[in-house]
């Protein structure tokens, strides 16, 4: 079995409490937890209300955190940002969640899913805030929430049974190694100027990831039929965005929109807005 290695997560420290908090929150919490809304994990607005004057109550929850929620997401143990860490993390989180105004709940919630098809989990090579998602096919893939994009493809699953009920030191032990690694943010823009949106769970339990990469808005979507996999987008935004495609060995790579040169595709407002990249198992076939 492979072993992976987490590295220590670097933040940033600064000089007064009350900032040392926001910057603590927004390098370890803000992808799931917003101020109004409720995507991924809930909003400050309600933690605010659930642990009011309870700050300690709360660190006690990202330490060795439950389910409160039948249909929510696991939220993986925070133990190791530390307790005084954490400590800050609440009081800023609680002062936030008082200020903010109660967000709209989506009429479909964002929390459906089907338990062990999407899991929330701190991932081998990947941020604290990934995703890992199980598809029919037996092949898996880790969404990085915090650089929003694919860190990799694997075959098989993941055991996250003593990740999700230990301290948060450690991490899932996935099943085979990744057969793919995408090596950055496939599309050529600047990606420090993201913004994780959330996901909606679609009718067969899998995920369509929303985000903002500069002045463009993406949905992302991937789903298996048969041995081959589909990855697809909608992208809402002016302007060409060029898109660096995988090369995956076994794999055929076709796509139904754009042009493609030596690797690259570029797309423009009309191509953009509707587009699969196909991931064609190549040999034998049923």
């Amino acid at each position: 079995m492979m072993k992976y290695i987490l590295l220590p997560l670097l933040l940033t420290r600064v000089a007064w409490g009350a900032s040392e908090g926001e910057t603590l929150f927004k390098a370890n919490c803000v992808a799931c937890h917003q101020a109004s809304t409720s995507d991924v994990g809930p909003s400050l607005f309600e933690i605010a209300k659930i642990y009011k004057k309870n700050k300690a109550g709360l660190v006690s929850w990202a330490i060795k955190p439950g389910r409160k929620r039948k249909d929510g997401i696991a939220m993986p143990p925070m133990g190791f940002v530390g307790e005084k860490n954490l400590e800050l993390i609440a009081e800023y989180m609680l002062k936030a969640g008082a200020k903010a105004t109660k967000g709209k709940r989506s009429k479909k919630p964002a929390f459906k899913e089907k338990l062990g098809a999407v899991q929330r989990a701190f991932m081998p090579n990947s941020s604290p805030v990934s995703i890992a998602v199980a598809l029919p096919n037996g092949v898996s893939y880790c969404w990085d929430a915090d650089n929003c994009y694919i860190r990799y493809f694997w075959n098989g699953g993941a055991d996250f049974v003593g990740h999700l009920t230990g301290s948060g030191k450690s991490i899932p032990t996935l099943d085979s190694p990744a057969f793919y690694t995408v090596p950055k943010q496939p599309f050529f823009k600047d990606s420090s100027d993201r913004e994780f949106l959330g996901y909606d769970i679609g009718a067969d339990g899998l995920p369509k990831f929303r985000y903002r990469l500069s002045t463009f808005e993406i949905q992302e979507y991937v789903e298996s039929r048969g041995l081959d996999i589909l990855w697809h987008y909608k992208i809402r935004g002016n302007g060409v965005l060029r898109y660096d495609l995988p090369e995956i060995e076994g794999y055929k790579i076709s796509v139904s929109e754009g042009k493609v040169d030596r690797g690259i595709l570029t797309l423009n407002p009309s191509t953009m807005e509707k587009f699969t990249i196909s991931l064609i198992k190549e040999g034998v076939r049923k």
